[in-house]
């Protein structure tokens, strides 16, 4: 037996061609480095690539100078800069002051961030940008999904074990959210989530990660930081979340978050890898809520922060 096709008509259609001359987009794709994936379009006349938050790239990588390079667009060529960085720029590994850059080479600004040059139709630019959103953001808060979390703490403990700098894992959850849910709905528990992320993603670093980690819970990895530091950004949130108000769908609503501290310390505090310091984290976390909540524990100190006021 064969095909049997009922109706051979095309469908009239009008299609309408692409402009004959475009120019592709310029762009760079971080390959490497925390924020992986991250396309970050180039304009003329050109921009900084740094740490510093007025770059026109700006880069959440400690190891990257605070105006690292100079990025010049001018006459249909790309030129790259160093701007006396500490750490030196590298395109394709070589080691370079000033250099043209062409699609598909490689810079480099640390040991840990690398990105490639691309010359992109405009087109697939913009739909990288929705996959590369719709792939590492939770929809629900604008923070990162638990899936880019993961990869990006298997990243922090890479370069904490590479530069013996520390690293801390902190989880917080939302006392009564069930309740919250229960009384307004399951969009007022959402909104409440929202705020808090906010709230803590105001109060983080601009190198530090904020992500959804589960229904009613946070994370932040809190790059090069102790467990004692992570305990007072834990004691800080707690407080800032306890004293405010939080507006969800025009409803008042007071909140309070019990919250579990997890470091990695090389010669200190070791740990295999991601999975087992967000373990040690989540363990922290269940020890704060049996012993009253609104508090902050430490699986490594084996310490809790005060009760807050009641």
């Amino acid at each position: 037996m064969g095909w049997e096709i009922e109706d051979e008509r095309t469908v009239s259609d009008s299609v309408v061609p692409p402009p004959g001359e475009q120019r592709d987009d310029v762009s760079l794709l971080v390959l490497r480095g925390p924020d992986l994936g991250k396309r970050f379009p180039l304009m003329p006349p050109g921009g900084v690539i740094g740490r510093q938050l007025d770059c026109s790239i700006c880069l959440r990588d400690p190891n990257v100078s605070r105006r690292h390079a100079l990025i010049e667009l001018a006459d249909g060529r790309v030129m790259l800069s160093d701007l006396g960085s500490r750490n030196g720029v590298f395109v394709n590994g070589a080691r370079v002051s000033r250099a043209e850059l062409f699609d598909g080479n490689d810079l480099q600004l640390s040991s840990d961030s690398v990105l490639r040059v691309r010359f992109q139709d405009p087109g697939e630019a913009k739909l990288l940008d929705e996959l590369y959103g719709a792939v590492v953001t939770d929809g629900v808060t604008g923070v990162s999904n638990r899936r880019y979390l993961e990869h990006r703490l298997s990243q922090e403990l890479s370069h904490t074990r590479r530069h013996s700098d520390p690293c801390c894992v902190v989880l917080i959850d939302v006392d009564g959210f069930r309740r919250v849910v229960a009384a307004d709905g399951q969009s007022g528990g959402d909104g409440l989530l929202r705020a808090i992320a906010e709230l803590i993603r105001a109060s983080s670093r601009l190198e530090d990660e904020v992500a959804r980690f589960s229904a009613a819970q946070l994370a932040v990895i809190l790059r090069s930081a102790t467990a004692e530091q992570g305990m007072v950004f834990g004691e800080r949130i707690c407080q800032l979340v306890r004293e405010r108000v939080f507006d969800v769908r025009e409803v008042a609503i007071s909140a309070t978050v019990s919250i579990g501290v997890a470091s990695f310390e090389p010669g200190r505090f070791d740990v295999k890898g991601a999975d087992e310091l967000l373990d040690r984290a989540e363990t922290a976390l269940y020890r704060a809520k049996s012993s009253g909540k609104d508090r902050v524990a430490c699986s490594d100190s084996g310490n809790e922060a005060p009760d807050g006021p009641s």
